[in-house]
């Protein structure tokens, strides 16, 4: 990132008046200080946006502290700034003495605090002007046991504060002043991602890492990323995504992977046909939709499962065990094709009934643990009605046996009265064939 940086620069005498000096006077020891003075230079973006106005007024204040605490110097100056903002101002420039040199006797760290005076404009983030404390102590006469500037060579800019004297002849031809002290012009706290709160000053973002987890406005966050907000309107979500795609396959969405790295799973909003789509891709894969540790609505291989409505399928052979090993009730819709003419093959069954295969050509039986009702009307290949209405006790009872003739038959049994389970079958073939095929509609599950 972009840094921007300090400029500490203290002129003992000035180029131009020390070289008219020198011309018109004798040598003297005597060396008149020019006042110690920090350059800074930076950029102002106002707060409502506006461009920043060619001159304009900043109190300029150095603190102990990076953030609150009470200035321990400050003064106010006009400053240039150019279209781009930036501007170059001398710390200590509205002063005779120019900055107090006792504010960096003890070597401790500095902050430097600017503020804009216009309306709605704050403090900046405080600066650490690092470098300044050696570069003026330096420059005082006492730390250097009282000789005059001219008995030293100062060290260039970059190199260390003890950096080589010379001889007094030598030093006549060395400039008496300190080149630039360059530190960094930043501000931030540890864990925060960066961001550039001015066009050249650095400061913190809404963004933070806590040892790999990342928040957004939070510094705990809850998993791998977390957004946190306050919106009462309605209008933020907490993350938005937009494919400018205008394509039948343009999706907005979001991709899952397994731990392996294979695709699992996608759901995403289609831009041209406005479908919103969850794709569970894996393999035996199935999609729940779940209240607390309650299943609502799920959908597998064997079809859909909406627990108190209805299970929709198109399946063939022996129906699953009740309850499919998951207590589903409502209403169950599923297509049957009974091919298998085992005796004792369910085709359809209640809590305590079950229609079956009675080991014949074509036929069936009833299977009961307890006295229950069926209604039966066939139809045989001449238009003949074949039914049957019987009150069943425990046990098996044959309903149409071999019934080679037959081609359609519907059959209700249950309990229609009480508070047990009712379904209802539709089967239909070819004259002659052993295999039937339908539907089946019952309040159990299948």
């Amino acid at each position: 990132m972009r840094q921007v940086t300090a400029c500490v620069s203290t002129a003992l005498l000035c180029l131009l008046s020390a070289t008219a000096l020198y011309a018109q006077q004798p040598p003297s020891s005597v060396v008149t200080a020019v006042p110690p003075l920090v350059r800074v230079t930076s950029a102002f973006v106002p707060a409502n946006g506006l461009p920043a106005a060619p001159v304009e007024t900043v109190t300029l204040a150095i603190y102990a502290e990076e953030m609150g605490g009470t200035p321990l110097w400050q003064e106010t100056q006009d400053v240039a700034v150019d279209a781009d903002g930036r501007y170059t101002v001398l710390l200590g420039a509205t002063l005779t003495d120019g900055l107090p040199l006792d504010l960096f006797a003890s070597g401790d760290a500095r902050w430097l605090g600017r503020r804009f005076e216009r309306p709605g404009e704050g403090e900046q983030a405080r600066v650490r002007l690092a470098s300044v404390p050696y570069a003026l102590k330096a420059s005082d006469a006492d730390t250097l046991g009282g000789r005059p500037p001219s008995a030293y060579l100062l060290a260039e800019p970059g190199a260390s504060a003890g950096a080589g004297a010379t001889s007094a002849g030598a030093a006549d031809k060395a400039k008496t002043s300190f080149g630039s002290v360059v530190g960094p012009l930043t501000a931030g706290t540890t864990g925060f991602v960066g961001k550039f709160v001015t066009p050249v000053d650095l400061g913190n973002s809404a963004i933070y890492d806590a040892g790999g987890l990342v928040g957004v406005n939070t510094t705990t966050p809850f998993d791998a990323m977390h957004v946190r907000f306050t919106n009462t309107g309605g209008q933020l979500t907490g993350l938005a995504v937009q494919n400018l795609g205008s394509t039948a396959t343009s999706y907005s969405g979001m991709l899952f992977y397994d731990q392996n790295g294979a695709l699992g799973q996608f759901q995403g909003f289609n831009n041209s046909t406005h479908e919103y789509r969850i794709n569970n891709v894996a393999s035996g894969g199935s999609i729940n939709f779940m209240l607390g540790s309650t299943s609502k609505f799920k959908a597998d291989l064997n079809g859909v499962r909406i627990p108190g409505m209805t299970r929709l399928g198109s399946e063939t052979g022996t129906p699953e065990a009740p309850g499919g090993g998951i207590a589903y009730t409502g209403l169950v819709v599923r297509r049957i094709n009974t091919t298998n003419t085992v005796a004792g093959t369910v085709v359809a069954r209640t809590n305590v009934m079950t229609l079956e295969r009675d080991g014949t050509f074509g036929g069936f039986r009833i299977t009961s643990t307890a006295f229950m009702d069926v209604a039966c009307m066939g139809v045989n290949s001449s238009g003949v009605s074949v039914n049957r209405v019987l009150n069943l006790s425990a046990g098996v009872t044959a309903l149409y046996t071999d019934a080679t003739a037959m081609v359609f038959f519907h059959c209700s049994f249950g309990d229609p009265f009480g508070l047990g389970h009712l379904t209802e079958v539709s089967l239909s073939r070819s004259p002659g064939d052993y295999f039937w095929i339908g539907t089946v509609t019952s309040t159990f599950n299948q």
